[in-house]
């Protein structure tokens, strides 16, 4: 293998293309940036849903869904006292 000999203007042509290199990665990378968030901001919005859920396992159900709940299976318990009382069940 013959080692090559490199003259002044190929070192510079080589130099420019990896400077012009170089900075198209920069930019490149400067277009990920806009699309990505940082893991900082990633943690931010998973400890709000965290404590969005946590809030609304500690809160009750209001008053009148308990109510419709109960009204509903004492409608329930009502009919099936009904249709037994009138012998529909055996």
């Amino acid at each position: 293998m013959t080692e090559t000999e490199y003259t002044g203007a190929e070192m510079v042509r080589s130099l420019n293309r990896i400077e012009a290199a170089q900075k198209d990665f920069y930019h490149r990378l400067d277009q990920l940036a806009s699309t990505y968030i940082t893991r900082t901001e990633y943690e931010k919005g998973i400890e709000w849903v965290e404590a969005e859920i946590s809030d609304l396992k500690q809160s009750r159900a209001p008053w009148w869904a308990v109510a419709s709940v109960i009204i509903g299976a004492g409608s329930l318990g009502l009919a099936l006292v009904t249709l037994y009382m009138n012998g529909a069940v055996a």
